[in-house]
């Protein structure tokens, strides 16, 4: 039975279409393209994403998805911050729920608490803004070695190619 991951992944996908049509060796440039991609990503996202407690930052985990693809695993509570939440009231669940030890002698605090709200951040697209021009440049350069290290029988060179 596998296990379910709360929240929902970025993925960098391309990798298994290209890499059939390339020899093993051209793959692993391919694999390491991808995770280098997948690692720019990742740094942009950790830098931009807003940090109060840190839950959401430190749940940005980059894992490797097949053969040939990397995913960038995101918190559920992320979409609170893209999105943002409007000004809405909190009632509480269970009994005591709004309680907090050490305050009003362990007595709950309010039957009721109103939450402020929270203006939408584009933590997500910025990222990706900042980045783009890098990873294109990546990926230029990934072509470009695979393209100087085959001959015209579409046969890898042996240079150049780690």
């Amino acid at each position: 039975m596998a296990t379910k991951v709360k929240g929902f992944r970025i993925e960098i996908l391309g990798g298994a279409a290209v890499a059939k049509r390339l020899s093993q060796p051209a793959t692993k440039l391919l694999n390491k393209n991808i995770k280098q991609a997948g690692e720019i990503l990742l740094k942009a996202f950790q830098k931009e994403v807003p940090v109060r407690s840190g839950k959401l930052k430190r749940s940005l985990v980059m894992k490797r998805l097949g053969k040939n693809g990397q995913a960038i695993w995101v918190d559920t509570r992320a979409r609170f911050t893209l999105l943002g939440v409007r000004k809405h009231p909190i009632f509480p669940s269970k009994r005591n729920a709004l309680f907090w030890p050490g305050i009003r002698r362990g007595r709950p605090v309010a039957a009721v608490l109103n939450h402020p709200g929270q203006k939408k951040n584009q933590w997500f697209e910025r990222s990706v803004r900042k980045v783009k021009p890098q990873i294109q440049q990546l990926n230029r350069q990934f072509g470009l070695k695979v393209v100087k290290n085959y001959d015209l029988k579409n046969k890898p060179s042996a240079a150049g190619l780690s």
